[in-house]
């Protein structure tokens, strides 16, 4: 799915995704990626279920500078493995669950809103 920018904003914005990857600022990234309006974060996870705690470490550093957390699980919602899921929780986040493609449109979003939103995503084969 393509997406258009709609403004030159310095936030990263989801400009596609697809074939297991997502374009972000004119990069194709091919694996799963947190997301901030400032930062990049690739993960070396394919499945929601192999998540750990090591991976949302960069979201739990920054819980107190975020709105929202969305998770784009992949072609599917699923739930957060429960160590992942209790240490989100402890770091004072709550998170929507929904499939990458909503997560990405919704990160997008939200971000044009000016909302301090981060998102997981899940990439999808």
């Amino acid at each position: 799915m393509q997406f258009k920018e709609e403004n030159a904003s310095t936030a990263l914005q989801i400009s596609g995704y697809g074939d297991g990857g997502f374009r972000i600022g004119g990069t194709r990234y091919g694996s799963s990626l947190i997301l901030f309006a400032d930062e990049l974060v690739e993960l070396a996870v394919d499945d929601l279920s192999l998540l750990n705690v090591g991976h949302v470490q960069p979201l739990i550093q920054r819980a107190g500078e975020l709105d929202v957390l969305l998770v784009g699980c992949g072609p599917s919602i699923a739930p957060l493995p429960g160590t992942v899921q209790q240490a989100l929780v402890a770091a004072g986040l709550t998170f929507d669950l929904m499939d990458t493609g909503a997560a990405a449109r919704t990160h997008n979003l939200l971000l044009s809103e000016g909302r301090r939103v981060a998102t997981l995503l899940i990439s999808m084969a």
